[in-house]
């Protein structure tokens, strides 16, 4: 409504951005005083956004909030995101089996390669839009190229890290520095072999135990919306920090993860815990 001029807003002016701001939300100002025509509030930028709108749109699909639903969609397609883009195509993949509809192993399997040739058939308007993106795409092809070419020598010359500086112009003078678009490599310039080790194994861990148990047929709300949301989330790394490197993920995901892990339904050995008493309790029964 604001952009195409039917809402008044006002400026506001704060040491990060200035925006301007409705009577529900605000935009980024541009430097002509026009506002910003991709929609992403407060955060760093429209990909940032769209990443937290993934588990936002699973929760109101499960709870089945359908103006919840449609207003996080239309943020979605506002953001112009082709990562939101591309994570709600995978939410409509992983739907069956979000859902426990019947046979849901079998219409995941012909939704994955639906989704497969759709994106082939439209995969040049793919590339194209993602060549328009400019700076803002090479920058990403940038980072990780630089991250797989400098790992040999990040690891004999910075095995713990390269140089912290103060300021993102002093790390690129440094020519181990990657970049911040492809989180690994973060990882292995900012803290070297251990850091990238310890975020490879919980990334990993997660992947495949999400993989793993999304299959089951007893979990309940909250663990179909973790489970769902780290396998949807996961391709961001290749392009900005994720969840798994925030809060979020150690306060709201891992604790999920924890408890599944610790599930007897996924014990293989299935075999009975015994707890042990003491002589006096025995006694006691006797």
């Amino acid at each position: 409504m604001m952009i195409l001029g039917f809402q008044t807003y006002v400026i506001l002016i704060t040491p990060y951005n200035t925006y301007l701001a409705g009577h529900f939300s605000f935009l980024h100002m541009l430097e002509n005083g026009a506002p910003h025509y991709r929609y992403y509030s407060g955060f760093f930028e429209p990909g940032s956004l769209a990443l937290l709108l993934v588990p936002s749109i699973i929760y109101a699909f499960l709870y089945k909030n359908i103006f919840g639903l449609l207003i996080f969609l239309i943020a979605m397609y506002l953001t112009d995101s082709l990562g939101g883009f591309i994570a709600i195509a995978m939410i409509l993949m992983l739907l069956p089996v979000i859902f426990k509809t019947n046979k849901g192993k079998w219409v995941y399997g012909v939704s994955i390669i639906i989704v497969i040739l759709i994106m082939v058939s439209f995969s040049s308007s793919f590339l194209n839009a993602y060549e328009s993106k400019g700076n803002s795409a090479s920058v990403r092809k940038d980072d990780l190229y630089k991250a797989i070419v400098n790992l040999p020598t990040v690891l004999l010359e910075a095995p713990l890290g390269i140089k912290l500086e103060i300021s993102t112009e002093d790390y690129k003078k440094n020519k181990n520095y990657a970049g911040s678009n492809f989180t690994p490599g973060i990882y292995l310039w900012s803290g070297g072999i251990l850091a990238l080790s310890g975020y490879i194994v919980i990334l990993l861990v997660s992947i495949f135990l999400s993989h793993y148990l999304f299959f089951k047929n007893n979990l309940n709300v909250e663990q179909r919306l973790v489970l769902s949301s780290i396998l949807i989330i996961f391709p961001f790394i290749f392009q900005r920090t994720t969840i798994f490197e925030s809060s979020l993920f150690a306060l709201l995901f891992s604790p999920t993860l924890i408890r599944l892990l610790q599930s007897p339904s996924i014990d293989k050995n299935k075999n009975p815990k015994y707890t042990a008493v003491s002589a006096d309790e025995i006694s006691s029964i006797n």
